[in-house]
């Protein structure tokens, strides 16, 4: 049987839902519930009725109908006698009928007789419920449109309950509070003091439109901070909202699902009204029931009386009444539906009472669900708003990033740069911290891939503030941020992702002096549109410029006379027009960079203030017009290198007053002779070229302190080289010397020597003891088949090193000693004096106390490339892992510790390498599980054989964990582990040196960009790093299996 509960739930929808039911909704729920009892009650009577119908055989008929016997008698008498002549009647009629019989007529009037809408009337109201029920839940339980429901609901809940709604609508009611008394207060302001009318009108009224300037906004001082979970909850929502959006703004469906299912309900409505109070007549109390039974009775016709008529009366009626309100709503619902625009909903009443005035209008079903909510209820879809604002969503940011980026944490990446900087570089941030305005000393800035900056007021707590990087990022500037940029900044770059024109701000800087441009825009309509920006730059002194430009901007000719360095990197496209430069008469430095230039510019030689000249990275092959350099009588220094030049002309020797030279990466093959009459050149640069021999004249060049030759084809230096006294940096590797000359101890000013690729036969002691007397910097790289000798100690190695440029190093024929062999040196001549053997070497033995071991301990995996280091030595090597020591049965567990002891002490010298010491050497308690006493016992022992009577003279113990903090104390004591190696985490060139390795043996197609995986893995370890290139290979097979 059917519970009524269980009828309920086939009308009832989800409770979650109630907030997408507007009023009409929950009208027609509880409705439907009064049809089902209705159609519940009709039907219990009908069940629980023994005799439906009660039936009576009809003896005498009389005008087609049945007629009591004496009704005939008498109307028969009255016809035939006198009227006045009384009739006796009968007191009651004999029927004579079993009660089977009785039962049977029943059955048989009932389901011949009877109507069929008396008959079935409960059925067709349970049935017209069920199909109300399920017209108002359909949507509801349909797959397409419950997931979205679903999902919003859950949504909304969230961002209902959200302490960021909280916050952001106190943040509303603030500012609606504040702007009364604002504008109240710059009223009074307005009459009393009308003379602060006139301040700055430049700055009030601005000739073009602020591109990237934005006012200060109000913050309310009542709105609290979110802690660091409550962000990171409201930062999700934010992206479920994005995605929910997404996916819902693309259909209708919900919309259209809704809309058919009160379309059914009002025809069912239409067709009930139209049949139900027809067929309510056909509900009577007495039926005349004729049928063929006389074989089993002996009558033909019955009377007989339904004894449910008069309540189905009553019932059926109520139900007309329920089933014409129903149908009255909805026509209603149907009218709203048709009448409104529900696939657009718009959020301007809230944009105009909130700071929120971001939040976009939504569309299609997002708009529809939208509006059924706020038939519930509006503030659901007002509170839903603030996670659609854009502005609310980077106030969220901001809050997130002030949380992870504190005060320590910013203080701890300030470093000094090349120029003796405090510098603060902020990569790939989702905002610029508030915490930055408290780093008072930090000049420079580096803001890089920051997708959306804003500089606040506050930066003008950065007093020293002096220079701004700006690399693929946005950046907008408050107006009082701006006011404080204009007096303070002195340089600035700007990097651009894509193509675009340069911020409006930029031209307010008037105390700019270098503008670095990489990745803009100058179209020509710039010198029309913007002259006056420009302009406004009158303290520039250096520009550079790195786009494809066909000319150089008229802009920058025309209106920034006072320009003293122009860079200009054409990034390979062709530079054509180039007379414009004549203008810029102040120009002191000039560098056109990958301009694709074939000849060197005419225009260049009007420039009489010229003290620098670069043109790298062209297409230059003869620089015939070198000859009008004597014009420009300040040019000192002359940068033609990376370029195809094949020969330098003799008219070079013009150029009295050149000091710096750069020829290096040509196809010269000869030098000219009057190269050597500019003898104020100081730095001379001839490196990868062609050259076969330097001429003698070279050592008219008196005041050269550099000169490079790397990677020519000489064999053989000149004396005329060594009598440039001055010379301080000779660069002389990747060539084809086989000696080289006693005289270059004759350079007492020489600080750097490079030999890089040179076979130097004998071992010359008379120059090297001169060199060594100087200490000049190590060199860089030493060939695989080469002996070095590192600093005043006696260490010989065949391997491959990287020297630092602190210590000093000078090569040794390989013939002379073997690898690893010892010496000692005189301190003062480095003459070998004497072969040390392998026993006796008192860099190792000679010290007054033996160190035991020592005990490391770092990050997860920090400690890998160590452990590589220390299986090189020269030494045998014992791993134990400590917890695989670790043994059920008692004493098994100290024995291995025992026996690893002995054959450390058997295999001298031996290092004993305990990894995740942690195991088994951790802090000792006095309570603890059977398991938890045999790790004592392990440890007791470990720390008897490391201290006990038999010492490890040549064994030395190294012990690995990332807990330092969990090592027993009796393991620290003096004469077991003396030392705690703390071991960081890879630093950036670490990192690059790694990735290096792992990523070697991979088949790359094109170049890897290994500084940007650098940038991108700060806090990676090795393996980290191992795994990067690992997951790279698979992520490229499974793209090509897809392919």
């Amino acid at each position: 049987m059917i519970t009524l509960t269980e009828l309920k739930c086939l009308a009832d929808a989800q409770s979650s839902y109630h907030i997408l039911k507007p009023w009409w909704d929950v009208f027609w729920y509880y409705i439907t519930l009064i049809m089902l009892l209705v159609a519940v009650l009709a039907g219990a009577l009908q069940l629980t009725q023994s005799r439906v119908l009660c039936c009576l055989p009809c003896k005498v008929e009389f005008d087609n109908h049945c007629a009591v016997p004496w009704d005939i008698l008498k109307v028969s008498v009255n016809m035939s006698s006198n009227p006045g002549t009384p009739l006796p009647l009968p007191l009651r009629i004999q029927n004579d009928l079993h009660r089977q019989q009785y039962s049977y007529i029943d059955a048989v009037c009932y389901e011949k007789q009877l109507h069929w809408f008396a008959k079935f009337f409960p059925y067709l109201v349970l049935l017209h419920t069920l199909i109300f029920a399920a017209c108002s839940n359909f949507w509801l339980h349909y797959p397409s449109t419950s997931s979205r429901l679903e999902h919003f609901v859950a949504i909304l809940h969230k961002c209902f309950d959200s302490p960021w709604t909280t916050r952001a609508l106190s943040e509303t009611v603030a500012e609606q509070s504040v702007r009364p008394r604002k504008l109240s207060k710059s009223k009074t302001l307005l009459s009393t003091s009308g003379c602060s009318a006139d301040i700055d009108s430049s700055k009030q009224s601005l000739p073009y439109p602020q591109t990237g300037l934005e006012s200060a906004g109000i913050e309310s001082s009542t709105s609290s901070v979110l802690d660091k979970k409550e962000g990171e909850q409201a930062k999700a929502i934010f992206e479920k909202v994005k995605r929910f959006r997404l996916h819902v703004e693309q259909k209708d469906i919900i919309y259209r699902v809704y809309l058919k299912q009160i379309i059914v309900k009002v025809i069912l409505f239409v067709l009930i009204i139209t049949y139900v109070p027809y067929f309510l007549t056909y509900i009577s109390l007495e039926i005349d029931c004729s049928v063929d039974v006389q074989a089993f009775t002996g009558y033909k016709r019955y009377q007989c009386v339904y004894s449910l008529a008069e309540i189905f009366k009553v019932l059926a009626s109520f139900y007309v009444i329920l089933v014409i309100l129903y149908g009255l709503t909805s026509s209603y619902s149907l009218w709203w539906m048709l009448r409104s625009s529900l696939k657009q909903y718009s959020f301007e009443a809230l944009r105009e009472k909130s700071n929120y005035s971001d939040i976009p209008d939504v569309k299609n079903d997002f708009a529809f669900i939208l509006h059924l909510a706020d038939q519930y209820d509006p503030l659901y879809s007002k509170r839903f708003s603030i996670f659609l604002s854009e502005v609310s969503e980077n106030k969220l940011k901001q809050i997130n990033l002030n949380n992870e980026w504190t005060v320590e944490k910013l203080k701890s990446k300030l470093v000094k740069n090349a120029q003796d900087k405090v510098e603060l570089h902020l990569f790939m941030l989702s905002g610029l911290p508030d915490n930055v305005f408290e780093l008072t000393e930090m000049e420079v800035l580096i803001l890089e891939l920051i997708p959306e900056v804003k500089l606040p007021p506050a930066v003008s707590q950065l007093v020293n503030l002096r220079e701004l990087h700006v690399c693929h990022s946005s950046l907008v500037v408050d107006h009082p941020a701006l006011a404080f940029l204009e007096e303070n900044l002195k340089i600035l770059r700007l990097k651009f992702t894509e193509m675009g024109k340069i911020p409006r701000w930029v031209f307010h800087l008037k105390n700019l002096r270098e503008l670095y441009l990489s990745g803009c825009v100058l179209p020509e309509q710039l010198s029309t549109m913007q002259l006056e920006g420009f302009q406004d730059l009158k303290n520039l002194r250096t520009l550079y410029l790195k786009s494809s430009l066909s000319r150089i901007p008229q802009v920058v000719t025309d209106l920034l006379p006072s320009l003293q360095k122009l860079s200009l990197d054409n990034e390979g496209s062709k530079l054509v027009m180039l007379n414009n430069l004549k203008k810029m008469v102040n120009l002191k430095s000039l560098e056109l960079l990958s301009c694709d230039l074939e000849r060197i510019p005419h225009s260049i030689f009007s420039l009489n203030n010229l003290h620098e000249l670069d043109l790298k990275e062209n297409n230059l092959k003869t620089v015939e017009e070198i000859i009008s350099f004597q014009h420009l009588q300040n040019l000192s220094c002359l940068k033609l290198w990376h370029n195809n030049i094949a020969y330098i002309p003799a008219q070079i020797g013009a150029l009295s007053n050149l000091e710096q030279l750069f020829l290096d990466h040509n196809n010269i093959e000869n030098l000219p002779l009057q190269l050597f009459l500019c003898t104020k050149l100081h730095y001379l640069d001839l490196s990868y070229n062609h050259l076969t021999f330097i001429p003698e004249e070279i050592q008219y060049l008196s005041n050269l302190q550099y000169f490079a030759v790397t990677n020519n084809n000489i064999e053989m230096l000149p004396d005329g080289l060594f009598q440039c006294k001055k010379l301080q940096c000779l660069l002389l590797g990747k060539n084809s010397l086989m000696n080289l000359s006693p005289l270059v101890g004759e350079l007492s000013n020489l600080t750097h020597l490079e030999l890089i690729a040179f076979k130097m036969s004998p071992f010359y002691e008379r120059w090297t003891r001169r060199l060594f007397t100087k200490e000049p910097k190590a060199y860089q790289q030493v060939k695989e088949d080469e002996i070095f000798l590192k600093g005043y100690s006696a260490v010989l190695s065949c391997q491959e090193i990287q020297a630092d440029s602190e210590e000093k190093l000078f090569r040794l024929d390989k013939g002379k000693l073997k690898s690893r062999t010892r010496v000692a040196l005189d301190m003062t001549t480095l003459t070998i004096m004497r072969y040390l053997p392998r026993e006796v070497d008192p860099l190792v033995y000679n010290m007054s106390h033996e160190d035991p071991g020592n005990v490391s301990y770092s990050e997860i995996g920090g400690l890998s490339e160590q452990i590589r280091e220390l299986r090189e030595l020269d030494c045998n090597f014992l791993k134990a892992i400590s917890s695989s020591i670790v043994d059920k049965y008692i004493g098994e567990s100290a024995r291995l510790i025992r026996e690893m002891f002995n054959y450390a002490r058997d295999q001298q010298p031996c290092i004993i390498f305990m990894d995740e010491i942690d195991a088994i050497g951790g802090r000792r308690f006095s309570e603890g599980t059977s398991a938890d006493r045999e790790i004592q016992r392990t440890l007791t022992e470990l720390l008897n054989q490391m201290d006990g009577f038999d010492t490890l003279h040549r064994g030395k113990m190294i012990m690995a964990t990332n807990r330092p903090d969990t090592p027993d104390p009796a393991l620290l004591h003096p004469g077991r582990l003396d030392r705690k190696i703390h071991t960081n985490l890879p630093n950036e060139q670490a990192r690059l040196d790694i990735l290096k390795i792992h990523a070697g043996p991979i088949t790359k197609h094109g170049e890897l960009d290994d500084e940007a995986i650098v940038k991108l893995s700060d806090g990676f370890n090795g393996a980290d790093l191992n795994n990067v290139c690992t997951e790279q290979v698979c992520l490229q097979f499974v793209l090509i299996m897809i392919m």
